[in-house]
C-alpha cells in the first residue's frame, strides 16, 4: 500500500532539490514552467489547456511576500527581512553563496545591506510565474530592479528570483529563494 508524503514532505523535498539547481537550471526551470495563458475560464480553458504561468490566488499570496520584503531591504533590515523566510529556509544569492536558516538568512542580509547594498531601493519587481505547486505550496519567478547609489553595482542590480512559498498554518512565508544576476548578453 502507498502511503502519500505529507504536504510539508513533499515541500521539502521540492525545496532541496531546487536548493541543488545550478543558475542555468533555474533558468531552463522558469522557461519550462512559464506555459502560455489559458482562456479566461479559470486556471484551464474549456478545451483542456494548460494551467496559466500565473494564477490569481497565487499572485496576490505573492504579492503579499514579497512586497514585505521588498520593504524590508529598502528599511534595510536583515530582521525584518528574514522574517519572510522559514526557520529551516534556504537562499542562494548572486553569488551563489548558499544561507541555511533564518538566523543565517538575517545575519548575511544585514552585512550586504550595511556595505555593497546601502542605501539601495527597489526600483521594480514583476511577476513572471505565480502557480501553485501543490496544496500550500506556490512557486514564484519575479525579475527585480535595485537601485543601488553607489559600488560596483551601481547605478542599479537586476535579478531574476525564484522563490518556493509555503502554507506555514500561520502564515505563507519563503521556504527557498535562488536569486540569479541578470547581465547583457554580448
Amino acid at each position: 500500500m502507498r502511503v502519500p508524503l505529507a504536504p510539508r514532505r513533499v515541500a521539502s523535498l521540492i525545496a532541496s532539490l531546487i536548493v541543488s539547481l545550478t543558475v542555468s537550471l533555474t533558468v531552463s526551470l522558469t522557461a519550462l514552467l512559464a506555459v502560455p495563458t489559458a482562456s479566461a475560464q479559470g486556471d484551464r480553458g474549456g478545451d483542456g489547456a494548460p494551467p496559466r504561468a500565473i494564477d490569481s490566488a497565487s499572485a496576490r499570496v505573492a504579492a503579499g511576500v514579497l512586497g514585505r520584503l521588498d520593504s524590508a531591504w529598502d528599511a534595510a533590515s536583515g530582521a525584518r527581512f528574514a522574517a519572510e523566510f522559514t526557520e529551516d529556509a534556504d537562499v542562494i544569492n548572486i553569488n551563489g553563496t548558499h544561507f541555511r536558516g533564518r538566523p543565517d538568512i538575517a545575519a548575511r542580509m544585514q552585512a550586504i545591506l550595511d556595505t555593497r547594498f546601502k542605501g539601495s531601493t527597489h526600483r521594480s519587481r514583476t511577476l513572471e510565474l505565480a502557480r501553485s505547486l501543490a496544496e500550500g505550496m506556490i512557486i514564484v519567478v519575479s525579475p527585480a530592479v535595485i537601485a543601488v547609489p553607489a559600488g560596483p553595482l551601481a547605478p542599479e542590480a537586476k535579478s531574476r528570483q525564484t522563490f518556493i512559498l509555503v502554507n506555514t498554518g500561520r502564515a505563507w512565508q519563503i521556504r527557498h529563494w535562488h536569486n540569479t544576476p541578470l547581465r547583457e548578453e554580448r
